[in-house]
């Protein structure tokens, strides 16, 4: 969590970079609710990045915000569908199905098993493979961007997200109160 002190700071270095831009203090508090949940490191990170591209406008909070999400997801070495494919080829076997922890993320193991498991797999014949391989790439890249529109999610929007779930779980049960 960045403070909002910290956070001008931050901002003010981005203003310098695009000389066409005046931040003003409303705007400093906007992009703060945006992004004051990040860490103050990882926004000047976001920050150098987006003035090392070729832009002509100052970023929105949100190409900010997906900026510094971008440089985390590539620091955590998340597996391309490719290389998930081939862990999964490497673990197939017709007796013993893979564990979880066989993988290098989880996503591997939940989209084997997205498309049926190791066992439809093993039996699938070698023809077919290129079927499974698009279907498993296809849920793979599903589960991926779940786990990043989660990771991503604002606090707030979290919060009335889980207050909206409870609700209508209570409302499945037949609970009016």
């Amino acid at each position: 969590m960045t403070d909002i002190a910290e956070f001008g700071k931050i901002l003010a270095v981005l203003e310098n970079m695009f000389p066409r831009f005046e931040l003003e203090p409303r705007t400093v508090e906007a992009y703060h609710l945006i992004l004051g949940d990040l860490d103050a490191d990882l926004l000047k990170a976001a920050t150098l990045e987006i003035g090392a591209q070729d832009r002509a406008f100052f970023p929105s909070a949100g190409e900010l915000r997906t900026v510094a999400f971008e440089l985390l997801d590539r620091q955590r070495g998340i597996p391309t569908a490719g290389e998930a494919w081939a862990e999964v080829l490497k673990k197939l076997n017709w007796y013993e199905p893979p564990a979880p922890e066989d993988f290098s993320h989880p996503a591997i193991y939940d989209a084997l098993n997205g498309i049926g498991g190791n066992r439809y797999l093993a039996h699938t014949p070698e023809d077919m493979l290129y079927t499974a391989r698009a279907r498993f790439f296809e849920t793979y890249q599903a589960l991926l961007k779940r786990q990043r529109e989660n990771t991503r999610m604002l606090p707030a929007v979290r919060e009335v997200a889980a207050l909206l779930a409870k609700t209508a779980k209570r409302l499945e049960a037949g609970d009016d109160a």
